[in-house]
């Protein structure tokens, strides 16, 4: 079975300038957990995943930690002004991130004539759970999602 077979066509795309906010509302409107980073001649650049905005979060954990250290008492304690930039600057990434800041570039992108089975294995082994299909051009075409994979298995 080929790629071609499977893919799904009408793919949720991404800008590199989107904010991450519009991001987490499409993924939630549109019950996707990831989507292509395109530039503008529709070439993929990257793709940004939940997991993607979670990482996000972490540092957001880190943070709040940081914050903690500047109670009296409470482990190592940051000097007032730099904990202050710090802040604010997670809070503005936080805010006001970008695609681009967040995506994971280099992405692993197949061919609409791939085998499937090599697709899925290759998958497995870089842990990956969305693949775009792009033409020879590097353009969007499509992608192929761990679940379709297994429906076209079975």
């Amino acid at each position: 079975m080929l790629v071609k077979e499977i893919m799904e066509k009408d793919v949720i795309s991404f800008k590199p300038n989107d904010s991450l906010k519009t991001v987490a509302k499409t993924f939630t409107e549109k019950n996707i957990s990831a989507g292509p980073v395109v530039d503008e001649e529709n070439r993929v650049i990257g793709i940004i995943s939940e997991s993607d905005l979670v990482d996000v979060l972490k540092y957001h954990k880190k943070l709040s930690s940081e914050l903690l250290s500047l109670i009296p008492g409470y482990g190592e304690r940051w000097s007032f002004q730099k904990s202050f930039e710090e802040i604010d600057k997670w809070l503005k990434r936080v805010e006001e991130g970008r695609v681009e800041d967040e995506m994971t570039k280099g992405v692993i992108t197949v061919n609409p004539e791939d085998d499937l089975s090599k697709v899925g294995e290759s998958m497995v082994l870089r842990k990956v759970n969305q693949v775009p299909v792009v033409d020879e051009d590097g353009k969007l075409l499509g992608i192929v999602a761990r679940a379709d994979v297994i429906r076209a298995m079975s």
